[in-house]
Parts: C-alpha cells; structure tokens; sequence
C-alpha cells in the first residue's frame, strides 16, 4: 500500500519518497538502477539512463523493474537495499554515490561534485565488478 500525496508522488510500502515516471529508455531497467530526467519528454513524466559519470540530471533509484514505456516508482529519498553499484573504486561507508559510465550502475563520486549525487553509501562494496547491490 503507498500513501499518495498528488497525482505521482507517493511514500512507498518500503518508505521510500518518489515519482511514478514513464521508461523511455528504449528498454527495461532493473530494479536498483539509478536514473535521470529524460529532458526530451517535455510533460517531465519520463526517465532514462545515463553512461554520464556523475549525471547532474540524475533523480533518484528505480524500486522496481519497469519495461519500456511502463511506469515505474523511482525512489527520491529514504533507505534502499536495492541500489545496484560498481566497486572498481571501492566504496566505503558514507561514500557519496553518483552515476556510473555504465547504464544502471551506481558508483562512488571521485570528482568534484556537479549535483550528481545520487545516495550516500550505508554498505561497503569493493569488487571491480558492476554486479553490487547495497544498503543507500
């Protein structure tokens, strides 16, 4: 059961705060994938990835996953254990998480923030691989 509070925002079963946004990424996204507005949607109702490290246009972590054209929650804030990361530069506890040069992928922000911060990491995470999934 979510609690509605206008037409698209909504507290989640989890406790997650977020949007109910339209896939327009051409495919499906998996659940604990970070994404970003999709600016060529002008009703502002769509998302899509991004291979942007630290994408300033990013909104939050898919809770759920949503085939293209579907609608799917993207959680803007609270806890997850679903968000899905790369650990090539390891990630520690109170890390900040920003978007990956892989679609999907979170990871840890080694630049000078642009506003891309995603999460701050609540889980360590150290394999070079794009296969983590972690408490944010």
């Amino acid at each position: 059961m979510s609690l509605f509070i206008d037409r698209r925002l909504e507290f989640n079963r989890d406790g997650l705060l977020g949007y109910r946004l339209r896939n327009n990424s051409g495919g499906s996204v998996a659940a604990g994938a970070p994404v970003i507005f999709d600016t060529t949607v002008q009703a502002g109702d769509a998302f899509t990835t991004t291979t942007t490290a630290d994408d300033p246009l990013v909104i939050g972590m898919l809770d759920e996953t949503v085939g293209n054209g579907a609608y799917g929650f993207v959680g803007i804030m609270g806890h997850t254990d679903k968000l899905k990361v790369n650990g090539t530069t390891a990630i520690s506890v109170g890390n900040y998480l920003t978007t990956h040069t892989v679609a999907g992928i979170a990871a840890k922000q080694t630049t000078a923030p642009k506003g891309g911060v995603l999460a701050v990491a609540l889980e360590a995470y150290s394999t070079a691989d794009s296969n983590g999934v972690i408490d944010a």
